[in-house]
């Protein structure tokens, strides 16, 4: 039996740092029921306004919440329609800066987040993580090395698994980058993005909350 798995950033920052937040918190759960998914992890859940509605609607639609809702370890959600077992939040080693206020990577305790899912196939282990952002869309990204440690430190707890593994998230990152390559070679992982078919742009210029096209169309994370 297939397994359908979603994955997406939900931008839930406390306004003004994010628009229309309860709005599109609403609309992402109404939708829930017509994505047919058995497993959605959310990242940038960081309001427990935002993790209720979203909650809620996921409950509506016979998910169940995995791991403690009120802590979001990371600003991370996984919901699962199947049998699943929850195997905890680990906080990355490195995980930026505490003075870097305005990126709040280091106070918001970046790490990853992994349960055991039941399928007809047997047990398959979903993990979910945000890795570091670069906030430096041109030019020297300070972040990198982080970024780096992270990838590293996941690729080593998922190559240490005993089950098949699906990994979710935003990656911050490109073909081609150092970190992806890690994710990839380490674990021995296979980008589902590329196999089969064509790749899909994961952001898009036209998109209303794109800063008026501040990122262009292109495939990331």
């Amino acid at each position: 039996m297939p397994v359908g798995v979603v994955t997406l950033n939900v931008w839930a920052l406390p306004e003004p740092l994010a628009k229309d937040v309860n709005a599109r918190m609403d609309a992402i759960a109404a939708a829930l029921p017509e994505i047919g998914a058995d497993v959605v992890a959310f990242q940038e859940v960081w309001t427990r306004s935002a993790a209720m509605r979203l909650i809620d609607g996921a409950a509506r639609s016979g998910f169940v919440v995995l791991g403690d809702p009120a802590r979001r370890g990371g600003g991370l959600l996984l919901l699962s329609r199947l049998p699943a077992r929850w195997q905890g939040f680990t906080p990355y080693a490195a995980r930026g800066r505490p003075e870097r206020f305005v990126e709040g990577d280091y106070w918001g305790h970046k790490g990853y987040a992994r349960m055991e899912l039941e399928t007809e196939a047997g047990l398959v282990s979903v993990v979910t993580t945000h890795l570091q952002a670069s906030y430096h869309p041109t030019g020297m990204d300070p972040n990198r090395f982080h970024r780096l440690a992270q990838a590293v430190e996941l690729a080593m707890a998922v190559r240490g698994l005993a089950t098949p593994v699906v990994l979710l998230g935003d990656l911050n990152l490109r073909e081609g980058d150092l970190a992806y390559r890690i994710l990839r070679g380490l674990p021995d992982l296979r980008d589902s993005g590329v196999q089969p078919g064509p790749r899909a742009a994961t952001v898009l210029a036209d998109n209303p909350y794109n800063g008026a096209g501040h990122e262009p169309t292109e495939r990331i994370d």
